[in-house]
């Protein structure tokens, strides 16, 4: 939800099928597709304060492709250039600031994560941690942009260990793992938002499994 009041989300049909919404502050709901969705339906997962939203949907080949609906309904569909186009591979949104640009992440062919940064004129940054893993299921994923530009996100390191990553906007890359993470594999950060002044929340988990809360000040 946006700070005007307006909701976005998506609903399912009696084949399965998923379909996005937005509602207004005044309970209409506008119900959407982008023209190519098929396979599970479509996923909005973000509105911005003007009301524009991003997320994903899937093909008839169940290839994930990623969009954005701008407020008067025009729906731009996008891809990564090397995003896979393998069945339940693709591109993953999750988040977008008030000026358009919108992060998440796309797997490749090899099953390897990498983030990206994506402006509203369709021209793409790719982001890929120093020290990711490069194995199936590893990789990088961006999660949160606020509107200076400041990127969060987490990757996974060649032996599946999670580490959380601050990028500002001209490519700084900064590095941070809460104190008491776990270091074996499945454990460490989970990147889950940031606020406008660049204040980071998330979870992880420590050495025995168990999870914990954390709140990352601005750098």
């Amino acid at each position: 939800m946006n700070f005007t009041g307006q909701v976005t989300g998506y609903w399912i049909d009696s084949n399965g099928m998923s379909h996005g919404f937005v509602r207004a502050a005044d309970g209409t709901i506008t119900e959407f597709d982008p023209p190519g969705n098929g396979g599970e339906g479509a996923t909005p997962t973000f509105i911005n304060s003007g009301g524009t939203i991003t997320g994903w949907w899937h093909d008839t080949n169940q290839v994930l492709h990623r969009f954005v609906r701008d407020p008067d309904g025009t729906i731009t569909e996008f891809d990564p250039p090397h995003a896979s186009k393998t069945p339940h591979q693709g591109t993953f949104t999750w988040s977008m600031n008030d000026a358009g640009e919108v992060v998440g992440f796309y797997e490749d062919s090899n099953g390897v994560f990498h983030g990206f940064v994506r402006t509203p004129r369709g021209q793409f940054t790719e982001l890929s941690v120093p020290g990711a893993g490069k194995g199936p299921g590893q990789g990088t994923s961006a999660n949160c942009i606020n509107f200076a530009g400041v990127v969060v996100g987490g990757y996974t390191d060649s032996n599946n260990v999670s580490y959380g990553f601050v990028r500002t906007p001209d490519g700084k890359i900064t590095k941070f793992d809460p104190p008491g993470a776990g270091t074996g594999a499945g454990q460490g950060p989970n990147i889950q938002e940031m606020n406008v002044w660049g204040a980071t929340s998330g979870s992880y988990s420590d050495s025995n499994n168990v999870n914990h809360g954390f709140l990352l000040l601005p750098f």
